[in-house]
């Protein structure tokens, strides 16, 4: 038996037994992945950008596939095997098929939403396969996270390569200790709508040597509501105080809290049903952003997002003008800002 997940955020402390609590009670952390790897035994740059717009298009998309978890005789398959019935079960239970396999790929799916494998090596294009967007892959074994061009082993970027949005490999050897890898769960918290990074997270005990590449956000099984902002139209000219409030469709979605943020800087975590107050007056003149970010009462705790740009206290052509001269300068010479206006 699993503990149940929780969602992740870093606002929160986290006590040594793994329980959120108050940020000052705690340790705080930060989820991280790498984008991409454009050297050694990376990915091209191309590829690597493909990849992510493939992933970010597969956001809620919920795909019509199959999570494999591929069972061998191989050590590398052995260490989890043991959490691999009860991570099926609870992906069927989720409404995602899922099917445990024997041998290192599952041979001519073109279904793949999500694969667990326990080999050193394969060959992925031999084996006919297709991996959805969206898909975490992974392989348990020593040299996977390597991406020096003389190392061994069947790198994490291969699945990168071929439309994973996210794989990960061991950079030394970790030996066969399950706990420095995910664990079978990985793919049943993806399904159940973590995002990749808590997937990840979620199901690694000792991630220190563990390098995870892909889409952090990608989250194709989260079903977050539509948010509408109340009380500010995109492009409005605001010269007073304003009050606003955000609204989910469908309507009864279950929100716990909406944080709000002012040209990336963050305002206030308000109860989902409070309004924001701000007085443009207040405010420097010229175009500002809005920003709502709910956050999901349910375990997931999935963000829905919504923003607005608006004028606040004058026309452009009412701004202050700053002339900086040279407009060129060395590292070390001085320059002059000269401020004309109001």
């Amino acid at each position: 038996e699993m503990a149940p997940p929780v969602g992740f955020a870093a606002t929160v402390g986290w006590t040594p037994q793994g329980t959120p609590t108050a940020p000052y009670k705690g340790a705080r952390y930060l989820l991280s992945t790498m984008l991409g790897v454009c050297s050694g035994r990376g990915n091209a740059y191309a590829e690597v950008v493909e990849g992510l717009r493939r992933s970010a298009a597969a956001d809620g998309s919920r795909p019509a596939g199959t999570v494999f978890f591929m069972l061998n005789d191989d050590v590398r398959s052995t260490a989890r095997e043991w959490a691999v019935l009860g991570a099926a079960a609870m992906v069927r239970s989720q409404g995602v098929a899922a099917e445990i396999g024997r041998g290192v790929l599952p041979q001519g799916r073109a279904d793949v939403a999500g694969l667990m494998v326990g080999a050193a090596s394969f060959d992925w294009p031999a084996s006919r396969s297709a991996l959805l967007p969206g898909a975490i892959a992974e392989h348990l074994t020593s040299f996977g996270g390597r991406l020096d061009e003389d190392a061994g082993q069947t790198p994490l970027t291969e699945f990168i390569l071929h439309g994973a949005a996210g794989a990960a490999g061991a950079v030394a050897e970790p030996h066969a200790i399950q706990a420095k890898f995910p664990n079978a769960f990985l793919q049943a918290y993806y399904t159940a709508g973590y995002t990749l990074a808590e997937a990840f997270y979620l199901s690694i005990n000792a991630p220190y040597q563990i390098l995870i590449v892909g889409d952090p956000l990608c989250a194709p099984w989260a079903q977050p509501p539509t948010l509408r902002l109340q009380g500010l139209d995109d492009g409005q000219r605001v010269d007073g105080a304003v009050s606003l409030r955000v609204t989910p469709e469908p309507a009864d979605a279950p929100l716990a809290a909406v944080n709000w943020f002012l040209d990336g800087q963050r305002l206030a975590e308000l109860p989902a049903t409070a309004a924001l107050e701000i007085d443009a007056a207040r405010l420097l003149r010229g175009w500002h952003t809005l920003s709502a970010v709910a956050i999901g009462a349910q375990a997931q705790q999935t963000r829905a997002r919504a923003a607005v740009r608006f004028l606040a206290r004058g026309a452009p052509e009412e701004f202050d003008l700053i002339e900086v001269t040279p407009t060129t300068a060395a590292w070390d010479s001085m320059i002059t800002i000269t401020r004309r206006g109001a």
